[in-house]
């Protein structure tokens, strides 16, 4: 039989085992709850625009517009000339436009509409500016 002590001892070291153990579980099932965004979301109300086709790569515009005639201005170095689809998730028509100030060439996006891969209307790495409108 073992002195009292070491028993007091093993105890001691298999409780503070146990609660190590406890928090790394806790640790793990915490990080492993937190949402992982994807590419192609885009919240309801909102324009989004990607670098890529297919709604990939850097999301450049997350905007929520809250009327017809607003003006959204692509950031420079922050996907200006760079967007190659887009979700119109809004209930506007969207004007997309070749220069800064809603001015240039232009294609319209028809409210809920997705431009898969911008290619195909012809205005890819091209988009500076964005207006709402009621319709295109």
């Amino acid at each position: 039989m073992s002195a009292p002590w070491n028993r007091r001892v093993s105890t001691g070291f298999a409780a503070a085992g146990a609660a190590i153990l406890a928090g790394t579980v806790f640790t793990v099932g915490t990080a492993a709850a937190e949402p992982v965004p994807e590419a192609g979301t885009c919240d309801a109300d909102h324009v989004c625009m990607w670098e890529d086709a297919g709604y990939g790569g850097d999301k450049w515009v997350n905007w929520q517009p809250s009327g017809t005639g607003q003006i959204f201005e692509i950031g420079g170095w922050n996907g200006d000339n760079e967007i190659s689809s887009a979700l119109n998730r809004t209930g506007y028509a969207i004007m997309v436009y070749a220069d800064d100030g809603a001015q240039g060439d232009a294609f319209c996006i028809h409210a809920y509409q997705p431009i898969q891969n911008f290619q195909e209307v012809g205005f890819n790495d091209e988009a500076e500016s964005l207006m709402t409108k009621s319709a295109c």
